[in-house]
């Protein structure tokens, strides 16, 4: 048996505090300076290491794609003298090892201590206790060309005297093909550690394959693998346990308990075409594939992944870098233009939206909402590592991400030079082939961190080191030099390492934030992977896990850090949460401590403590009626196809729902609007609560977006009036009205002449009104867009049945109405899109009808919505909006602007939108959209640069381009109104997504249905938690929802009552009818609108 050091001796002797105060007595290298860290000189730290890479050689980026990745960097105690070393991983030279002297000075002893990885070709390292014998050891992964027959990975096992020995044959771990990262946890929670190994086929022709990913060839031996650790031996059970019948380019991976069941389960970050998968563990008897159920949207091509609470709800998000650049400028001329059909085919594949830009996923039981640009962190270049921690103490975590790449192969221009040469695939030796490389350029960015805005939930950067510029791939943080705050490392291409100290923590400074570091061990499980802890202080809870493989390629310290502020002086108390369920409570705990804690006598198992952001609804249960199950199924009209330059769709606002008691029984009944080339659908009621269904047929292009009934021909049966909207169809006939005539037997007879033919026109919303005072009633209609021109709006109309037919008595052009809502029997809120929001009032005076608009909200929005909510003396209305979770972000000083005219001559005008990236604006287009749109503006911007610079001037030169209409958004948040009068942003969660309609509950609450997948293909729909809003004396509160999980595009919403109880029923686009019983018992009343 090996000899603990005295290190792990202390440990033994149960909880130890040791104060990091009293011990700052070593000399500081340089002046610690006012940026939060300071690169250390190598002429210093003694690393001199550079991972340089040579593209020119037997390895070029065309036979080993991933040529670039860069190598990892690990940190971890390996020696067992209280100070953290460091390990570099070589491409295509020798991996170093560094032991901590102190003073943040290292000594390279690879050679002497037997860490002695081949090359090439390393990439990750993974730092672990792998045989729980308390020394740490090494994993090393191997990865290379298709031509490399020896890419087996590597596992040196501590000796305990200050050596290494390769043992993974040994142990079972010699996996022989191309392997990213290693990761350790207990996945069957038996005490010691299991291994994931996420891995890439070394054939790279396959990346850009779809079959190889939607069928899986059991003849490919480049997948993931899951080994378990049985008394020192590893065993591959990646079939038995299910996660083999999948192929990927796996970059990264997180091994945490996502569903709260305790086992850990795997998500894996996966390049190229191959969606991320999520591994749900079954109580450590294997794993379930639940990706669909978990996601709707992810990033394209994942690198790098790490966990962070961006909510302070204790359940832990995550974060996953792409590689989507960050300027207007680079935003044209180097993110890659895959175009539609492949956007289609991803989408016909995998059934998730796979989208080239960050993903910041909150996290909620069963599903994950992608906020990234929302949080301001969705666009950062090509990045590698993403790692959340405490950096400056406080009790926020910052965000670090690494950027880089040697060669800039996304630049488009340089990338269609290369590919326009035939010369590239035909390497053998061919001079020409080394010289397209050296033409692609070679560039720097700066490596980013991000602080949370004090006033917002949005992440911004700052500047926190002297040189931020470098190609940095692998990342690993800790306390280098056991002050008390994280350091950096980075592996940099063709660079010397940079480590990074922080100057957070200053010697002999009074007011220096504080922090609490727990370093936690179990009898097998000696770096307690997979626990975590729980700390309360300053009226504030504050998670940290404990996990070491994170980032990308990269192995960090395993302890927990928290972040407490300069306010705090002492701590109420932890709740350590150990991997077997147990938890151990710790109270009145001093600051600026390192607490060491082992595993002796903990609480038995309790729940995780979580604060819930959603909100579980009493008196409202989710209800199934075989009867009234149905599910929506949208045409197939390519909207992007036919409207390449609309930003967004126009075809996919289906089903619209319709409650009415049609034949005057006394019961609800149902009208389904439906999409087109489907009837739309009457679900009668019967005395018993079930439903009976009827077809109401429409012509087959038509598209129903809203509908009424009322008597029209005074014979005391409802009729039905619905409008059609979209732009499915070139033909005017194709968007006109049905009317609907009900007979005596309960029949609908379709009447195509009881309409003034000015009324065949797009309209997306109507509501009933009594405008003279006179039977019949008048219906307000509010137009949308030209169905053959986005943005180009049409007159809305107020019409009224005469002498047979509905005809016109009042139009005017209000811009591209969205919605109608009645707010009494005198007044109507017009919402529109790319303009404000109207009021509209009445009166009558000696039989004359004089009608008002007025501007309620001024500022121009994509206004999908309103409803006005009442409580005793107060009234507060809510106008929705399209919300901040995109790209597309407004402001009266930033629009977006849209305008239409015939740019290129052809005869038809064309929709262009500019929008703010910074302080820049750019067209919203990619280059391929516009000039595939209008050919001859591929003479107007001959490159993506020139496009990237381009200007509406460069567009409206003379008169030969007339500017047919012109919009602006000037805001996209959603807004509340106080009696009308002021007018405010919402709280920040009603800004995450889209609303998309307001049910009313009772006249002071309502639901928020948020969430649309009509987003441009290249961003990528929008999902979000649907909220209650209340009205209490004076003040809208805002919860989430958890009752209404998985309704992710959600269309409308109503009240409906069934067999005599309130029921709410949801419609969503592509998904099933979601019905739910309210509780009248937990409920003072029900609305009534």
């Amino acid at each position: 048996m090996r000899k603990p050091s005295l290190f792990f001796s202390k440990i033994l002797l149960g909880v130890l505090l040791i104060s990091l105060s009293s011990c700052l007595k070593r000399s500081f290298p340089q002046e610690k300076k006012a940026l939060l860290f300071n690169t250390v000189d190598a002429g210093w730290s003694g690393i001199d290491f550079v991972n340089t890479i040579n593209d020119t050689g037997s390895y070029t980026p065309f036979n080993t794609l991933y040529i670039y990745n860069g190598g990892g960097a690990g940190m971890g105690d390996l020696n067992n003298d209280g100070l953290n070393d460091i390990v570099l991983i070589s491409n295509q030279g020798q991996s170093q090892l560094y032991i901590n002297r102190g003073d943040m000075r290292f000594e390279e002893v690879s050679q002497e201590v037997g860490f002695t990885p081949k090359s090439p070709w390393a990439t990750g390292v993974a730092i672990a206790d792998i045989n729980s014998d308390n020394w740490l050891d090494i994993y090393v992964c191997q990865s290379g060309s298709k031509d490399d027959e020896d890419l087996t990975n590597e596992c040196y096992i501590n000796q305990g005297n200050g050596t290494f020995s390769e043992m993974a044959s040994h142990i079972g771990l010699d996996y022989n093909g191309g392997s990213s990262q290693a990761y350790f946890f207990d996945l069957d929670l038996d005490g010691d550690l299991d291994m994931y190994l996420v891995n890439h086929p070394q054939d790279f022709q396959k990346a850009t394959d779809f079959f190889f990913y939607k069928y899986p060839d059991t003849s490919i031996t480049d997948k993931d693998r899951l080994y378990i650790q049985e008394e020192g031996l590893f065993t591959d059970v990646s079939d038995s346990f299910g996660i083999s019948d999948y192929n990927g380019f796996g970059l990264s991976a997180i091994c945490h308990d996502f569903n709260g069941d305790r086992y850990p389960d795997i998500f894996v970050a996966n390049d190229f075409f191959a969606t991320d998968r999520l591994w749900i563990n079954q109580e450590g008897k294997g794993f379930v594939d639940s990706t669909a159920y978990y996601f709707d949207k992810q990033t394209l091509f994942s690198m790098g992944s790490d966990l962070i609470d961006l909510d302070g709800d204790l359940r832990m998000d995550f974060l996953v870098a792409d590689m989507a650049p960050m300027t207007a400028v680079t935003s044209k001329t180097k993110m890659f233009d895959l175009g539609l059909d492949w956007y289609q085919a991803n989408q016909r594949f995998f059934g998730i939206q796979q989208i080239t830009k960050n993903a910041a996923y909150l996290s909620r039981p069963g599903q994950f909402f992608e906020l990234s640009d929302f949080v301001g962190l969705s666009r950062t270049e090509w990045s590698w590592s993403v790692i959340a921690s405490n950096f400056s103490n406080a009790k926020l975590p910052e965000v670090f991400i690494s950027n880089g790449l040697k060669r800039d192969f996304h630049d488009n221009d340089a990338h269609q030079r290369l590919f326009d040469n035939q010369a590239m695939f035909s390497f053998d030796g061919n001079p020409d082939y080394i010289n397209l490389i050296q033409e692609i350029p070679q560039r720097t960015v700066a490596n980013l961190l991000f602080r949370l805005d004090s006033s917002s939930s949005s992440y911004n950067t700052f500047d926190f080191v002297d040189n931020q510029r470098a190609n940095t791939q692998g990342v690993c943080i800790g306390d280098l030099d056991n002050d008390g705050d994280l350091d950096m490392v980075w592996n940099n291409t063709d660079t010397t390492a940079s480590i990074l100290q922080n100057n957070i923590i200053q010697k002999g400074k009074e007011d220096n934030p504080h922090f609490l570091r727990v370093s936690a061990s179990m009898p097998k499980n000696t770096q307690c992977i997979g626990c975590y802890g729980i700390l309360y202080f300053d009226s504030t809870a504050q998670r940290q896990n404990i996990y070491s493989q994170r980032g990308y390629l990269s192995s960090s310290e395993a302890v927990a850090h928290f972040g407490l502020g300069k306010q705090s002086s002492t701590i109420d108390s932890l709740t350590w949460y150990w991997a077997d369920g147990s938890h151990s409570v710790y109270s009145k705990l001093p600051v600026d401590t390192v607490l060491v804690i082992t595993q002796q006598t903990p609480i038995p198992n309790i729940e995780a403590t979580y604060v819930s952001r959603s909100k579980t609804l009493p008196w409202l249960n989710e209800s199934v009626i075989p009867s009234l199950s149905w599910s929506h199924n949208e045409d197939s009209f390519d909207e992007f196809r036919r409207h390449k330059l609309n930003p967004f769709k126009l075809s996919t606002k289906n089903p619209k729902l319709l409650v009415n008691d049609f034949d005057q029984d006394g019961k609800d009944d149902l009208l389904i609007m439906n999409s087109a080339g489907f009837s739309n659908i009457l679900f009668w009621q019967d005395n018993h609560g079930e439903f009976t269904q009827m077809m109401l047929p429409k012509p087959p292009f038509q598209e129903s977006r809203d509908g009424i009934a009322l008597d029209l021909n005074q014979d005391g049966l409802l009729d039905i009036f619905t409008v059609a909207g979209g732009n499915h169809s070139d033909r005017n006939l194709d968007y006109a009205p049905c009317v609907y005539m009900q007979d005596s037997s309960r029949h609908f007879v379709r009447c195509d002449t009881c309409h003034n033919p000015w009324l065949n026109r797009p309209i997306e919303s109507m509501e009933l009104i009594d405008i003279d005072g006179h039977p019949p009633l008048e219906i307000a209609l509010g137009a949308s867009h030209d169905f053959k021109v986005y943005g180009q709006a049409q007159e809305s109309a107020i019409v009224q049945w005469k002498s047979g037919i509905l005809d016109t008595i009042w139009n005017d052009n209000l811009g591209l109405i969205t919605s109608i809502e009645s707010l009494n029997d005198k007044e109507l809120i017009w919402t529109s899109e790319w303009g404000p929001v109207y009021s509209m009032k009445w009166n009558n005076h000696e039989e004359e009808v004089f009608i008002e608009m007025d501007t309620i909200v001024e500022e121009a929005g994509y206004w999908s919505s309103a409803i006005r909510l009442m409580s005793q003396n107060d009234t507060s209305s809510i106008y929705g909006n399209l919300g901040l979770n995109t790209i597309l972000q407004a402001s009266r000083d930033k629009p977006i602007s849209l305008r239409i005219g015939d740019f290129d001559q052809d005869g038809k005008p064309e929709p262009i939108v500019r929008h703010f990236i910074g302080d820049n604006d750019v067209f919203f287009p990619s280059r391929r959209e516009f000039c595939i749109t209008m050919p001859t503006m591929n003479r107007l911007f001959p490159t993506h640069h020139a496009f990237a610079l381009g200007q509406w001037k460069s567009l409206i030169a003379s008169d030969m381009y007339p500017t047919k209409s012109i919009h602006q958004t000037q805001t996209l948040v959603q807004h509340l109104g106080v009696q009308d009068s002021l007018h405010y942003e919402a709280p920040e969660k009603l800004q995450i997504g889209p609303v998309v309609d307001f049910v009313a509950i009772n006249d002071s609450m309502c639901i928020i249905l948020t969430g649309s997948n009509r987003m441009y293909y290249r961003l990528g729909n929008l999902s979000s938690p649907d909220l209650l809003a209340t009205l209490t004396e004076g003040e809208i509160t805002l919860d989430e929802i958890s009752t209404l999980d998985h309704i992710r595009y959600p269309v409308d919403g109503s009240l409906i009552s069934i067999d005599g109880v309130p029921h709410l029923i949801i419609s969503a686009n592509q998904d099933k009818l979601r019905l739910f019983r309210i509780d009248t018992s937990r409920l003072d009343d029900i609305s009534s609108r």
